[in-house]
């Protein structure tokens, strides 16, 4: 596709939505400006626009843009309604509240919607994207890559948390560290800090970084009493990033905008959390070969076997894929029909694929079996891999050294410097 890719950001942007009919908001008169009596009978202001802070400005902004974004021809996708399509000309818009992307084709396209838009609003053209949301992007034109990374953001939070002194380590928890260790010690008086930090990290664990994504999980279990162990693995994965400050996720390549390529890896461990037995399980949905969308996170129920546990977690890797699907589709890029999964697990694949398999339709619920109806309408292709190939393996278990170095590289992290960091 090779679109160009510009920035902006509108000036006030809340100020710009008026106030619906039928809704009123009161606030007190701005200090030094007041007009009347004071005390109990003392003058309010009624609001005709949206101000900062409103709980509800933010949609009221949402239905003030809407229109205008639609008579330029732009339509909310169904999937996700921040990103608009426009269809006749091939053109996407990204939108976060007051910042927004437009890809295009061409500049002129770009510079003739921002002067569109300049009719309705007052907004700044940042020129081509660099730095957005805390994403650092980096094209590659040549070999068609895009890199993105949160390195700036990464080192912003080293800083903030004061762990710029400390030295890097190999893995993101501790290497003598069992899950549900970090659940062990005397209670400790930081909630507040400690949910920070979590907080903190698993923006930057859903952005670019599955290789903590596991560890981040298992951390924010701990965030209504935080505990001596956790903290000190919080700690250690400081240390981790201080590490790897620059890992990223590359994406494009050789795929065509007809084949991106797209797959699904799928994981459980079983039983791994001592306290409760729950299993963890973890997939990751590929695109153009790179990670777009991963998940690790601790199963609501008690399984009974290995096998149980990897076949109720098809499931949700199944659906993730589906719903990327819908979108490329509704933007105009219709992938291949069959969406293919991966999965280690040989006896969880036998139960979706052989009907004849004893015991196949005991022990697991009904919401289960959709897996196994959607691979028999031809919808999903299931493939088995070895376990030491199974790119999800580190978002359902702490790895060691060697093994979470291998896992980096499986779903295409990279370590890059970016030159404005």
């Amino acid at each position: 596709m090779d679109l160009e890719c510009h920035q902006f950001d509108f000036n006030t942007a809340f100020l710009n939505a008026l106030i619906p009919d039928g809704k009123k908001y009161f606030v007190e008169q701005p200090s030094g400006l007041e007009k009347g009596p004071r005390g109990i009978n003392r003058l309010v202001c009624l609001l005709k626009r949206a101000l900062y802070g409103l709980k509800s400005s933010p949609l009221y902004w949402f239905q003030t843009l809407l229109p205008i974004l639609k008579s330029l021809g732009f339509e909310p996708v169904t999937e996700d309604t921040c990103l608009f399509s426009n269809t006749k000309l091939g053109a996407l818009l990204v939108l976060y509240v007051d910042d927004f992307l437009i890809a295009a084709p061409t500049d002129k396209f770009i510079f003739d919607m921002r002067d569109q838009l300049l009719s309705h609003f007052k907004l700044k053209h940042l020129g081509e994207v660099k730095t957005f949301l805390g994403f650092d992007i980096v094209r590659n034109r040549q070999d068609r890559t895009v890199f993105v990374s949160q390195e700036r953001y990464t080192r912003s939070l080293i800083n903030k948390f004061g762990y710029q002194d400390l030295f890097g380590v190999n893995t993101p928890p501790p290497a003598d560290v069992k899950v549900g260790d970090h659940k062990t010690g005397d209670e400790v008086l930081e909630q507040k800090s400690y949910i920070k930090k979590t907080g903190s990290l698993n923006y930057l664990s859903m952005g670019t970084q599955p290789d903590i994504t596991f560890t981040i999980n298992k951390l924010c279990e701990a965030n209504a009493k935080p505990t001596t162990g956790s903290v000190t693995v919080v700690k250690h994965l400081f240390r981790y990033l201080i590490k790897y400050p620059d890992m990223g996720i590359v994406l494009g390549g050789k795929p065509s905008p007809r084949d991106l390529n797209m797959r699904v890896c799928a994981d459980a461990s079983y039983a791994d959390d001592p306290l409760t037995r729950h299993s963890t399980g973890g997939h990751v949905v590929f695109v153009a070969g790179g990670p777009v969308y991963w998940k690790s996170k601790k199963q609501a129920f008690v399984t009974t076997s290995t096998t149980e546990a990897e076949f109720t977690n098809l499931v949700p890797a199944a659906k993730s894929i589906q719903w990327i699907s819908r979108m490329m589709e509704e933007l105009g890029r219709v992938q291949p029909t069959q969406k293919v999964l991966y999965t280690d697990s040989k006896n969880a694949r036998d139960r979706v694929l052989n009907r004849k398999v004893p015991g196949r339709n005991r022990c697991m619920d009904i919401r289960f079996k959709w897996i196994i109806e959607n691979v028999e309408k031809k919808e999903f292709d299931f493939v088995h891999v070895m376990g030491e190939d199974m790119i999800a393996d580190g978002l359902t278990k702490p790895l060691k050294a060697d093994k979470h170095a291998r896992f980096i590289k499986m779903p295409g992290l990279e370590a890059r410097e970016v030159p404005w960091a």
